[in-house]
């Protein structure tokens, strides 16, 4: 699913990735600039300049995962962000 991060910017790969990739992509030229592993299944979207991700982390007992992670990067060449996790028990 493509998602435009800016007017020279966009970003392509499954909306919920199963463990996948998102790809950034130079526009108009269609070259791609990088490869971003988001690792464990998350949901992304981007924001300007920014690709933004939200996954899950384990398992409370009754399928629903305890905590939520929040994740950035700078685009097109930032490094990973730890934004923080939210624990669903509180």
């Amino acid at each position: 699913m493509p998602r435009w991060a800016s007017d020279r910017l966009l970003l392509t790969g499954m909306a919920h990735n199963v463990g996948g990739e998102v790809r950034v992509w130079s526009f108009p030229e269609g070259n791609r600039i990088r490869t971003i592993d988001i690792g464990a299944p998350a949901w992304w979207l981007a924001g300007p300049e920014k690709l933004l991700v939200q996954g899950y982390e384990g398992d409370s007992g009754d399928g629903r995962p305890e905590k939520l992670r929040l994740r950035s990067w700078r685009l097109p060449d930032g490094a990973g962000q730890e934004l923080g996790r939210v624990d669903f028990a509180r």
